[in-house]
């Protein structure tokens, strides 16, 4: 005859491989979280030693498709010593107000960049130098508009190291998409080489 085993045997036994499984899904979970948290951090640090790509990079200093343009009231390097930020965009200035005295050709435009600029060499430079090397453009294969010094009474302006000088440049412009242009500085002279984007608007 078969005799059965006590009730509380059984509970005591039942709570014993509840404890153990319990143990085993706690274990089972930490080694679940502990692999996924491992393997997010490599993939954060390949993404982080992984170089941008140029169209990523503010006011990447080549001339991709669509650049990261450098936002109004930003400054951005634009050469050795040389770091630049957009004030403010005058547009639909007047011939008079320029003091000249030709009329404007029909479907053109004036407009007027106001820049600061700084200087972090050393003695004095002249800012007309970093107007020759500015340029407006709506980008691609679209018409380029060389800077003019002398706008509202901007032009050569002497900069002296660390201090911050305000000036400003003209382009006579297509008055056809002219909000979209985008201002780019060569960081030497010359028509080639690297340069900086920066928005006008």
């Amino acid at each position: 005859m078969v005799t059965p085993t006590p009730t509380s045997e059984l509970d005591a036994s039942t709570r014993k491989l509840e404890r153990w499984l319990a143990i085993i899904v706690v274990v089972l979970a930490g080694v679940l979280v502990w692999g996924l948290v491992t393997g997010l951090n490599k993939k954060s640090s390949h993404a982080s030693a992984t170089p941008p790509s140029q169209a990523g990079v503010l006011g990447a200093t080549s001339p991709p498709t669509n650049p990261a343009l450098v936002p109004l009231g930003r400054y951005a390097s634009i050469g050795p010593d040389w770091h630049l930020k957009v004030v403010a965009v005058l547009r639909n200035v007047s011939q008079n107000a320029l003091g000249l005295l030709a009329p404007l050709q029909p479907g053109t435009q004036n407009i007027v960049v106001e820049f600061t600029v700084r200087y972090a060499g050393s003695g004095r430079r002249d800012s007309g130098s970093v107007v020759d090397r500015m340029n407006a453009t709506l980008g691609g294969s679209n018409a380029v508009y060389a800077a003019k010094r002398g706008c509202l009474g901007g032009g050569k302006l002497t900069v002296s190291a660390g201090h911050p000088a305000t000036t400003n440049a003209c382009f006579t412009v297509s008055s056809n998409r002219v909000r979209r242009l985008k201002l780019f500085v060569f960081h030497s002279g010359g028509a080639s080489g690297p340069r900086t984007w920066f928005a006008l608007r």
